[in-house]
């Protein structure tokens, strides 16, 4: 009982390092996956949550059954200022680009959905900063 409360405090200070907070602080990622994971549901993206040992929870945004191999990878990651952050990854492999604050779930499900339709459907939705035909800034 005290070794889950000590876990809960240390995951919860911001005087501890952003590591240590990360990987103790599972439940918390994990909570805030599920609230990511009900507005993309909404928005009509598929999610599959995966609860490695060592790396904490993940999710595997996507399209559907036949573009699973089409997706991006989700975590959530201690910040500086006390809270929590939504990452993404196109693989896991690469280093993960910053999306929004947990405290707003509906940025984040906005960019993922911007990141992930040029991606299933090149050319028929702007990918966001691309220029266009001859250096002109696509409106």
């Amino acid at each position: 009982m005290t070794k889950v409360l000590v876990q809960r405090a240390v995951s919860e200070s911001a005087a501890v390092p952003l590591r240590v907070r990360t990987r103790l602080g599972r439940a918390t990622a994990a909570r805030n996956l599920a609230r990511l994971e009900v507005v993309l549901l909404h928005k009509g993206w598929h999610c599959l949550r995966l609860y490695a040992g060592q790396v904490g929870p993940l999710m595997w945004v996507y399209a559907g059954a036949g573009a699973r191999e089409v997706g991006t990878l989700i975590t959530v990651r201690a910040d500086h200022d006390g809270g929590w952050c939504y990452y993404r990854s196109p693989d896991g492999r690469r280093r993960p680009e910053w999306l929004a604050a947990c405290g707003d779930v509906i940025t984040a499900a906005e960019r993922l959905d911007e990141h992930m339709k040029p991606r299933l459907y090149p050319g028929t939705f702007p990918v966001p900063g691309r220029r266009g035909e001859h250096g002109k800034r696509e409106r």
